[in-house]
């Protein structure tokens, strides 16, 4: 999805583990989780929550809504992803964590 642009509209940094909520927007161009390009702009919107000890992340976790954009990309889509998660068992990598600069 080139284009794409993140923001981050929410943070709350009161101690540890700290929030982050995001809202993306992109243009569906190419495949995307195995569904054909379907064209149309989406915001995809979800949450980072990171366990930081001094200047680096030291575990990681993203909650992405995922129903929200399959329903904008269409419900073909949305239904062939559903049927294949589900039979397939498919799990996707933990994000890799970074040093804060």
């Amino acid at each position: 999805m080139p284009d794409m642009t993140m923001d981050s509209t929410h943070v709350v940094a009161e101690g540890d583990p700290v929030s982050i909520r995001f809202v993306t927007k992109a243009k569906n161009v190419g495949k995307f989780m195995g569904a054909p390009a379907t064209r149309k702009n989406v915001v995809i919107t979800g949450q980072f929550t990171r366990r930081i000890q001094g200047d680096r992340v030291m575990q990681a976790w993203r909650s992405t809504d995922l129903l929200g954009l399959m329903t904008q990309m269409g419900f073909g889509t949305l239904l062939g992803y559903t049927i294949a998660a589900g039979l397939l068992g498919k799990q996707s990598p933990p994000p890799p964590t970074r040093r804060l600069t």
